[in-house]
C-alpha cells in the first residue's frame, strides 16, 4: 500500500521566467515530432521510463532536492522495439555513461542524458 506520508516527486512550473535554449527546444520539438509519429499506443508520448532511469532520477533529486527537468535518457530499440511502430536500425548503442557524455560533448550538446543499458 502507499505511504501517503513518504515524499513524492512532482513536476510543477517554476516560479521565475524560463532561461530559453534554443537548441534545447529545437531537440524538444524534434523528440516530440518523433514519438507522438511513432508510439504505437497512445496516450504515451514519451518513451517508458526503467528502474535505472527512474533510480538516476531519484539520486538527483535526492542531490538537489529539486526534481530534475530537462533530463533526457537514452532507450535501447531492442529492448522496446515493440512499443513503436518504425522499426529502429542502429549502428551501435552506447556503452557506458562516459560513452554517452563524449557523444554529447563531440555534438556540443549541453544537456543532461541518463544512460540506460
Amino acid at each position: 500500500m502507499r505511504d501517503p506520508s513518504a515524499p513524492y516527486l512532482r513536476d510543477v512550473p517554476c516560479d521565475g521566467p524560463p532561461t530559453r535554449d534554443l537548441r534545447a527546444e529545437r531537440l524538444l520539438d524534434l523528440k516530440d515530432k518523433f514519438y507522438k509519429g511513432r508510439i504505437s499506443s497512445p496516450p504515451f508520448v514519451e518513451p517508458p521510463e526503467s528502474i535505472v532511469v527512474r533510480r538516476a532520477l531519484k539520486r538527483k533529486f535526492d542531490a538537489t532536492g529539486n526534481y530534475p527537468v530537462d533530463v533526457f535518457w537514452t532507450w535501447h530499440p531492442r529492448y522496446y522495439a515493440n512499443a513503436i511502430r518504425t522499426k529502429v536500425i542502429y549502428e551501435a548503442y552506447p556503452q557506458s555513461q562516459d560513452e554517452v557524455d563524449t557523444i554529447l560533448t563531440r555534438i556540443g550538446l549541453q544537456l543532461s542524458v541518463i544512460y540506460d543499458p
